[in-house]
């Protein structure tokens, strides 16, 4: 029985780390200065931040999920939900480190994975699929 060679397995995965890392950062990064902008313009004020925070945290954890999962031909929620774990880390820290509530932390956390899961399914899904006729 020949072994399964598994560097494309090892490719796969690796380029899915660093795109779900880099896409995340990113995004984030992206909407909070958008947002930070915004609260600059209207002069907002910062105690309504934090709810501002988990609406780019879910913006960002569907974009980043649909453009990882594109990729892969089946798995989308599963594989969306975990392209979603640097921004739940991320949210975790901000938790520890600010000292915010916990209950904001478990509807970011929910609201990321679902948002995210059904993006990388709807990525899965909409990806070019490859028939074979017979």
């Amino acid at each position: 029985m020949k072994k399964i060679k598994s560097s494309l397995d090892r490719k796969l995965l690796l380029s899915f780390i660093v795109k779900s890392v880099f896409f995340s950062a990113v995004f984030c990064a992206l909407f909070s200065a958008v947002i930070a902008a915004f609260f600059y313009q209207f002069d907002i004020g910062f105690e309504s931040a934090q709810y501002f925070s988990a609406v780019i945290m879910v913006i960002s954890g569907g974009l980043t999920a649909y453009i990882c999962a594109h990729s892969f031909k089946n798995s989308g929620f599963l594989v969306g939900a975990v392209s979603a774990v640097p921004l739940i880390i991320y949210s975790l820290v901000n938790l520890i480190a600010n000292h915010n509530t916990v209950w904001l932390f478990f509807l970011k956390l929910v609201l990321v994975i679902l948002v995210a899961g059904f993006m990388g399914a709807y990525s899965v899904k909409k990806s070019k699929k490859i028939r074979v006729k017979k």
